[in-house]
């Protein structure tokens, strides 16, 4: 430090100082500007005047930022490069400059931006065929699925899948407008929008004070029209301050005169809408739950199938009697069977299947599961050894789930039960070395779009209503440099704990792939999407549904093509 303070700095090290400067603003979202400031300056200059003398940092601005994105660019894609598997994201959204634009992003499994595309352009094939990528995700709307197709006529070899908390989201929105349903959903917006809408005495300012009053924290949430699962948080949040409720409707100063009020009274103070709303959050709470497992940052694609199980038994064990419209209970289990068709794609069951917290003690049909793995090596392994592959899953399946040697693999103290790659290279890649590289791909990719969604937050705090003048091309380097320094952060923090490994020629190469016609993809504005299980026959590798081996009348394949067993 002494030496920093007492002597002359070189312009190397002045350079070296710019450059950490530069980075400092970038990280956190800060204006170059802001190095500007005689504040900054002169806390600096006191440390070591030198600095001022030979400081070229404002002439560097647009120099500093394409260095700066080079640099980390360079380090996202070491990352890349290393990873088992790639996993592109995708995402719509219209910014505060109110142009439609799709990001895009590779999980390795860390999700880094690699750019925003503000045309229609044929664009996701070149990224795919560059980065070896293995899956696609976006969200079900129609427009993204009839993007699947082509992709796929062009690269058989590519899985392309839906976003499961979308899945699950459209799912919540199925349920809430059945007839048993919908009323207690209004019911529950009514209270919500009229607090919201009425904050003086009488409204949410008594509330308030009758919640700190009672020790009760917290605000009711309204929801949000696109986000169903909201809804369920919004009931929620009225039982949690049922009393607040009651006593504010019945409070001197809640003026009956006001648009709804008389409807708000009537239903905080009446036992028949409570009732509802509790059959209402026993049949959706669970949902909620599983919205919120699958959109962390630890999910994995074996958790998809896992919690679509748990969905369906938490929705079988429901008693007929608990509904008041006739056929509800048959309902939501009609709409459980259309929307797993529209989310479930084969490697979700093979992940499941094999997944340390999920394989032991299952039950599942081994031939399935084979048929299953076949097919997904084919595409991500090439040419393999066949007979070698059925002789590592008929290990798997006998002695290393029954011998009691191999017992400790599946011990609910293993810390590797939630780390699938680490326990797959820990457990089988002796025994099993075709096996465990197709279970290393598979469990490093991704089950949502999370990260896309996560990402415009973050282009939303860059390109701000204050920063609305940033060119498309400098906006995208800031969101890059930003976003892509935290993900590298949390890559080097994994690589330290020894989560990341690597298979040589993991990726293989182009074998299979289609060169594609010129026909630019169709991108739009997100659509909740229509159920088309409509197929041409190029890509129907099979040709008839398999029954879903867990849930009845399930048809697996959607997004591979129809499935069918060949005994």
């Amino acid at each position: 430090m002494d030496s920093f303070l007492h002597r002359n700095l070189s312009q190397t090290e002045v350079a070296q100082v710019d450059e950490d400067l530069a980075r400092f603003c970038y990280a956190e979202g800060l204006p170059f500007r802001a190095l500007a400031s005689p504040w900054l300056r002169k806390a600096i200059g006191r440390l070591n005047p030198s600095w001022l003398e030979l400081t070229r940092l404002t002439e560097w601005t647009y120099s500093m930022l394409d260095d700066q994105h080079e640099h980390v660019s360079r380090d996202m894609m070491n990352q890349i490069s290393s990873a088992f598997a790639i996993t592109l994201l995708s995402d719509g959204w219209s910014g505060v400059q109110k142009k439609h634009v799709l990001n895009i992003l590779l999980a390795a499994p860390e999700p880094y931006f690699i750019d925003n595309i503000f045309t229609n352009a044929d664009i996701f094939e070149p990224i795919i065929k560059e980065h070896g990528v293995r899956a696609f995700v976006s969200d079900n709307a129609s427009v993204m699925r009839k993007t699947w197709r082509i992709l796929r006529e062009r690269i058989p070899s590519l899985w392309t899948y839906g976003c499961a908390p979308h899945g699950f989201n459209l799912h919540t929105k199925d349920i809430i407008n059945l007839d048993e349903f919908r009323t207690t959903n209004a019911d529950c917006q009514k209270i919500a929008v009229y607090f919201s809408n009425n904050k003086q005495a009488g409204g949410l300012a008594t509330l308030q004070t009758i919640q700190d009053r009672l020790g009760v924290k917290g605000s009711i949430d309204k929801g949000c029209k696109t986000r169903w699962g909201s809804q369920i948080d919004c009931a929620k949040d009225l039982v949690k301050h049922k009393q607040a409720l009651v006593l504010t409707v019945t409070d001197q100063s809640f003026s009956t005169s006001k648009d709804n009020a008389k409807e708000v009274s009537a239903l905080c103070r009446g036992d028949e809408f409570w009732a509802r709303v509790g059959i209402f959050l026993r049949v959706l709470e669970p949902l909620r739950f599983f919205l919120k497992v699958l959109q962390s940052d630890t999910a994995t694609v074996a958790d998809v199938y896992a919690q679509c199980v748990a969905v369906h038994a938490a929705q079988s064990a429901l008693p007929q009697h608990l509904f008041t419209v006739a056929n509800t209970k048959e309902d939501l289990m009609r709409l459980l069977q259309e929307r797993m068709n529209f989310i479930i794609h084969p490697l979700h069951f093979v992940a499941y299947s094999f997944h340390p917290r999920y394989a032991k003690g299952t039950s599942l049909d081994n031939h399935i599961v084979t048929h299953y793995v076949f097919t997904l090596a084919a595409d991500a392994l090439g040419e393999h050894d066949r007979s070698s592959l059925r002789q590592e899953l008929e290990f798997f399946f006998g002695p290393f789930q029954t011998a009691p040697v191999f017992g400790s693999a599946f011990d609910g103290e293993n810390s590797l039960l939630d780390d699938p790659v680490n326990w797959v290279t820990a457990h089988l890649t002796k025994k099993c070395p075709i096996l465990s590289k197709l279970l290393c791909i598979i469990f490093s990719l991704a089950p949502s779009t999370a990260g896309a969604e996560r990402n415009w937050s973050i282009q939303d705090f860059i390109v701000s209503k204050r920063r609305n003048r940033l060119t498309d091309a400098r906006g995208t380097e800031l969101v890059a440099i930003y976003w892509n320094l935290r993900a590298l952060e949390t890559a080097f923090k994994a690589a330290e704990i020894g989560r990341k490994r690597k298979f040589e020629g993991i990726h293989g190469d182009d074998n299979g792939r289609l060169d594609g016609d010129d026909d630019a993809l169709l991108i739009g504005e997100s659509d909740e999407g229509v159920i088309d299980w409509q197929y041409s026959e190029q890509y129907s590798r099979f040709v008839k549904p398999c029954p879903h081996p867990l849930l009845a009348g399930i048809n697996v394949g959607d997004t591979m093509g129809p499935l069918v067993l060949e005994r």
